[in-house]
């Protein structure tokens, strides 16, 4: 059956994405099907078991197994505040306005699309208009990725390597920025999406880096306004890591000011905060994104 095959691929794809077999059953439980039976689910807790094995195993050139997915929380002992409840509820509601906000945008531009492209009976002329678009949208992209932060500038570390800072951290260095220098916005457009979430993600950055919150709401800006213009292009794009990178973005920065004001907040829980609403306010669901970042995560407490 055509469907129960799509429903185990939508499974097994959140799955290897992830690492996420129960959260992958459950999105394709919550969205990706119409109809569900107990077979399917066996079939696809297989697959998906499968698939987030062969992906972490990947992940590391097959030559050792690899607990969190292409997508990691590092820290599993990450905790919050009681009153933190408010703040978080403050950007549940932004991120689900900017969810409805994107929703609405996107219906508007491929309604455009498919009356200037004559999506029920393309010509020549369209398909070459569509090439076109494709062209120009990534021209533009890559424009403004590299060019903002060349204009923005690179910061001096304020510390080196022998000053005992946390060595673990994702390093911001390199890229466009000479020795001893970095750029928040050039690692976090330039860098592959994978490094740049698992930098919002953590708690430090290496050599004392710092993410500022005039660059994270930046990145939010760019990464949202190029979702839009990029999807229903004629280009292999999809929605869930490019609404986890602003989401994050956006929540960090949330953190990053409460930080600022002499709060003791950890700025990368406002971060994944900040994804896993993002991903709630334009996709809409709920069961099956919850248990994905609990299985991200591996702490029951961010649960709540």
């Amino acid at each position: 059956n055509r469907c129960e095959f799509i429903a185990q691929g939508a499974a097994m794809g959140v799955a290897a994405a992830f690492g996420a077999p129960v959260g992958g059953i459950l999105f394709s439980f919550e969205e990706a099907s119409s109809f569900w039976s107990k077979h399917i689910t066996w079939r696809a807790f297989l697959g998906t078991m499968l698939a987030a094995v062969l992906a972490k195993l990947s992940k590391n050139g097959f030559t050792k197994f690899s607990v969190p997915g292409f997508i990691e929380f590092p820290d599993k002992d990450a905790s919050f505040e009681f009153w933190e409840l408010g703040p978080f509820a403050v950007l549940g509601l932004t991120t689900g306005l900017t969810g409805a906000l994107f929703c609405a945008i996107v219906q508007r531009v491929l309604q455009v699309r498919r009356r200037i492209f004559r999506a029920c009976s393309p010509t020549r002329a369209t398909r070459l208009a569509r090439l076109a678009e494709v062209l120009c949208v990534t021209t533009l992209t890559m424009a403004v990725c590299f060019w903002v932060p060349v204009f923005a500038g690179c910061h001096e570390l304020p510390l080196n390597s022998a000053d005992g800072t946390d060595q673990n951290g994702p390093k911001l260095t390199g890229g466009i920025c000479e020795e001893g220098q970095y750029s928040d916005m050039a690692f976090l457009l330039l860098q592959p999406k994978e490094h740049a979430i698992k930098a919002l993600f953590s708690k430090d950055m290496a050599d004392g880096a710092y993410l500022s919150t005039g660059g994270l709401l930046s990145c939010f800006v760019i990464v949202f306004i190029f979702t839009i213009m990029t999807f229903g292009c004629a280009i292999p794009v999809g929605l869930f890591i490019p609404n986890i990178l602003s989401g994050a973005c956006l929540g960090r920065a949330v953190g990053q000011v409460l930080l600022d004001r002499g709060m003791k907040v950890r700025p990368d829980v406002y971060a994944l905060m900040g994804a896993a609403a993002s991903l709630a306010g334009f996709s809409r669901m709920t069961i099956s994104l919850a248990v994905i970042f609990l299985e991200i995560t591996n702490n029951v407490y961010l649960l709540l």
